[in-house]
């Protein structure tokens, strides 16, 4: 379908200092943005989550640079071709709240029935992501998601 746009996958990188460098393009494959979306748009939303989410963890990546650790890929546990867990689970609570951020121009986007249906649902679609965010930042932070309030 002509939109304007080329098919071409986005080539920009977010580099990151301590966590994983962000690949654009492996955001908007993984979360099956539209094809027309502008790039800019992409681009600030996973910076913007990546810079709050960056500011939430300064303490504990402080922690860990502390114990001699130079990158998220050192982080004792589990990892996957060299890529740690705590690595993985920066790059999905990032993707989780860019994509959060994001919802509001799908429905500006796509003009179709089935994208106004989406809009609809939408604040549902932005808790569940935040809420994925969230519990991905709290696994990092070693902090339990459970929350007692006392009334």
């Amino acid at each position: 379908m002509f939109n304007g746009k080329s098919d071409t996958l986005s080539k920009a990188v977010i580099s990151n200092i301590f966590w994983p460098d962000l690949v654009v393009a492996d955001f908007i494959h993984s979360r099956k943005l539209p094809p027309s979306l502008d790039e800019s748009h992409i681009i600030s939303a996973l910076m913007n989550s990546a810079t709050h989410i960056n500011h939430t963890l300064s303490h504990k990546q402080a922690q860990y640079q502390h114990d001699n650790l130079t990158s998220s890929n050192d982080i004792a546990g589990m990892n996957v071709q060299g890529v740690s867990w705590a690595s993985s689970l920066y790059v999905s609570a990032v993707f989780a709240q860019a994509k959060s951020l994001l919802l509001p121009e799908f429905s500006s986007v796509v003009q179709r029935k089935e994208a106004n249906n989406a809009y609809e649902q939408e604040e549902d679609s932005v808790d569940s992501l935040q809420a994925e965010a969230n519990s991905h930042i709290n696994r990092l932070l070693e902090v339990s998601d459970v929350r007692v309030t006392l009334l």
